[in-house]
Parts: structure tokens; sequence; C-alpha cells
């Protein structure tokens, strides 16, 4: 009978311990620095104006701190869950309850989770700032005994972004601390017998490559346009003379070209003899070249800012690799001007973008 009693206050301080455990990090570690990741991912950003909500451009990005955060459990009444604060001086948004904040990128940002080994729980730094708020509860503290704690990261694109400025090759974080965490009641104020350490983000420590748009164009730099009489151009009778831009392209979803030139006329819609006539050479007059964008158009594309498309995707944002484009110029009368012979030749310039 006495052993039975024995073992009956044996479970009874078994289930009095376990009702008022705690878990918390070791102390020691009053800051803590995030990490560039290992393995560095590629970021490629969206085209600009694809994006009209919140959406993620990467796959989630495991990182590390130095010191490593490590917690324990053992006797107490603070519990298990864990609390974050989020330095509203580095916050910018929010997204799913997550705080986002900024990069070098204008409307490109970044969320941050703390995790411990084995994956119990993940705790996303929240979007509201300046306090402590819950962001996990495990059901249990036996996914915090003796656990390294980890880093997650999610790089988001808003309708904010413009485009990656020319300087720019890396994506990068502001320098400054994130916010805090802490795993138990955040009301004790003791940070020794709790520590909240400051997790902080370093520009230095932080550098993933941005993918940018990319093409290579090739074009002839000479079109013959034929030999004419003058009655031909009078009368309308030169065709169309194809020739084509190709290319490659990498990142990149559409691509648009302008027309411009020292040699137009008054309303941009001819290209006129960039040829001066000396003692040895006749220029021709009352002669222009137009530009088509397509062979049946009746009406060409002026040297102003109106661009026109090269390649797209066949739906909206797909990927353009291969570019092989016919254009089309001809030579003709311009206006009412007799057309007198002699050497023809002008200057056009096309002037592609991509995103």
């Amino acid at each position: 009978m006495k052993k039975y009693l024995n073992i009956i206050a044996f479970v009874t301080l078994g289930i009095s311990g376990a009702t008022y455990a705690e878990c918390k990090f070791y102390a020691g570690s009053d800051s803590v620095l995030i990490m560039s990741p290992g393995t560095q991912p590629v970021i490629t950003p969206l085209p600009v104006g694809t994006v009209t909500t919140p959406t993620q451009i990467s796959t989630t990005i495991t990182m590390e701190t130095t010191p490593t955060l490590k917690s324990h459990c053992a006797g107490g009444n603070d519990g298990w869950d864990v609390y974050q604060l989020t330095n509203n001086a580095m916050l910018e948004a929010g997204i799913d309850g997550k705080a986002m904040f900024r990069t070098n990128i204008p409307g490109i940002y970044y969320t941050l989770a703390f995790y411990p080994d084995g994956n119990g729980l993940t705790a996303w730094f929240p979007e509201n700032a300046n306090s402590f708020y819950k962001t996990a509860s495990p059901s249990t503290g036996l996914a915090l005994i003796e656990k390294n704690w980890h880093v997650r990261m999610e790089i988001w694109q808003t309708n904010g972004f413009t485009g990656v400025p020319l300087d720019e090759n890396f994506l990068t974080a502001s320098s400054g601390p994130i916010g805090q965490i802490i795993i138990g009641d955040p009301s004790d104020e003791d940070t020794y017998d709790h520590p909240r350490p400051y997790v902080n983000m370093s520009e230095m420590s932080f550098n993933i490559p941005l993918n940018r748009p990319t093409c290579a164009f090739r074009a002839p730099p000479t079109v013959d346009l034929g030999d004419w009489y003058p009655a031909e151009l009078e009368s309308g009778s030169a065709p169309k003379v194809e020739f084509h831009i190709t290319g490659t392209c990498v990142n990149t979803t559409l691509v648009q070209y302008t027309l411009s030139s020292s040699h137009t006329t008054a309303d941009k819609k001819y290209f006129t003899n960039a040829v001066e006539g000396n003692s040895g050479v006749t220029a021709a007059g009352g002669v222009g070249v137009q530009i088509f964008d397509n062979y049946n158009d009746s009406f060409p594309v002026p040297a102003d800012s109106s661009k026109r498309v090269i390649a797209q995707g066949p739906h909206y944002g797909d990927p353009v690799t291969i570019i092989d484009r016919s254009i089309w110029a001809r030579l003709t009368r311009i206006g009412s001007d007799p057309v007198t012979v002699g050497a023809f030749g002008t200057t056009i310039t096309f002037q592609t973008t991509y995103e």
C-alpha cells in the first residue's frame, strides 16, 4: 500500500510541473543579426503595371542569425507562446498580418519569420507595430526544448514598383532593428529571465541578385529602297520594302520601339533627304521615306514618342525570348512638291525599350 501511495504522489507532481511550464530563449543574446542566405536566390521582378495587389515573387528563403537563438523550457508560469514587436521605423506595409519591410527598390518588400528546429511553428513579424503581439501558439512546449531558431523570408512586389533603377543590381535591405522576439508572457519585464533580443538587418549582410530584363537586337544598317523614275514616285508606284529587327531577350515580357530622326517633315510622318547636293552629288528633291508597322497599314509610324510593339507574349505577362519583327519602308513623294532626280539617303533611329 505504501508503494502505491508513492506512485500517486509522483504522478501528481508531474502534472503540476507541466501546468506551470514556460519556455524562453537562453540569456546572453540581447541582439541578433540576420545573415544573407547560404544559397543565393535570384529575384526576377514582375513587369511594371502587372501587379495590382501584393504578389510574392520569391520562394521562401531560409536564413540564419548571428549569434544563433536557442530556446529551452523549465518550470514557471509564463507559457510558451511566441510574441513579436515590429519596429515602426522599419515597417512599410502589411500583407496577411505580416509586416512588410522596405528594400532599396521601391515597390519591393520583404517579410520575416522565425521558426525552431523541427518546424514546430512559424512566427511572422506582425504588421501592427511598437507593441508585442502573439504570433505563434504551439500546443506544447516540447516543440521548443533545446531548439535552434532560424529565419524565413519572402519577397513581395506591390503596384508601387516602377522598375529596377539602372544603377541597382542587388536587392538590399535597409539597415536597422526589425523588432524584438520573446517566448513567454512579455509583461514580465525581467529581460534576463525572459530575453527579448533585438533582431537586426544590415545592408552589408543582405544582398540578393536581381534579374533585370535584357535584350540583344540586330537590324540592317542600311535598307535599299531601289532606283526609281520621278514619275513612278509621283504616282505612288514604289512598293514597301521589308526589313527585319531580330534578337533575343531574357526576363522580358514586352518589347517596344519609337522612331526619331533629325530629318523629318513638320508632321513627323516623312523622313527627308539628308544628302546635301554639291559639285559632285545631286540630291533628290520632293521625296521622303515612310515607315510602316504592318504591310497593310495606310498610316506611317511618326517620328515622335508613340510606341509600337516589337514583341510580346501570347498572353499578358508571358515571356519574350526570340524576336523576328518585320518593318516596312517606302520611298514616296512628299506633298505636291515635284520629284527631282538625284541621290537620296536619310538616318532613322529605332529606340527600343523592354520590360
